[in-house]
């Protein structure tokens, strides 16, 4: 199973999506504390009391290390203290990221880190027949409600899932 480091917005997102459990039954998450702390925080969000929940039931593996070994990356690349820890964690894991953050993708190409999108893992589950081809265009348009996609990534996708069904 593919080990794959989670930054928070994908995080929430998928959540939103009603994925999350999908998702975690298929690949192997985990979470920095950082992004564990940023995504749980406000409670009064179901999403945030449902990561929660993921969390406690040990569905979503939380990793704490040292926060200094991604201060570096946070002043050099000016990142959040989340995406840091998502890259300092999967070089030190020598894992792929979930990010939806341009700035972290933008320092993952330049640390040889791989990286995918929530996008992404919407069209690998529709490939692995995870979700439907139905399904998985409902969602793409469903996560643009959620956040900003661009509409040619959309497309792409919605090209990729119709050329695989």
């Amino acid at each position: 199973m593919k080990r794959i480091i989670v930054d928070s917005a994908p995080l929430i997102l998928l959540e939103k999506l009603s994925l999350l459990d999908e998702v975690g039954k298929r690949f192997h998450l985990v979470v920095p504390l950082e992004v564990a702390q940023e995504t749980t925080y406000r409670k009064d969000l179901a999403d945030a009391r449902s990561i929660d929940e993921h969390i406690n039931n040990g569905r979503l593996k939380v990793i704490n290390r040292r926060p200094e070994r991604g201060l570096e990356l946070r002043n050099k690349w000016n990142l959040g203290a989340g995406e840091a820890a998502v890259l300092v964690m999967a070089v030190e894991m020598k894992a792929v990221i979930l990010t939806d953050d341009f700035a972290a993708m933008r320092v993952a190409k330049a640390l040889s880190v791989p990286f995918v999108t929530t996008v992404d893992i919407l069209v690998e589950l529709n490939r692995k027949k995870f979700l439907s081809p139905g399904l998985t265009r409902a969602k793409l348009m469903e996560l643009k409600k959620h956040a900003w996609i661009s509409p040619q990534f959309i497309a792409a996708a919605i090209k990729q899932i119709e050329k695989g069904s």
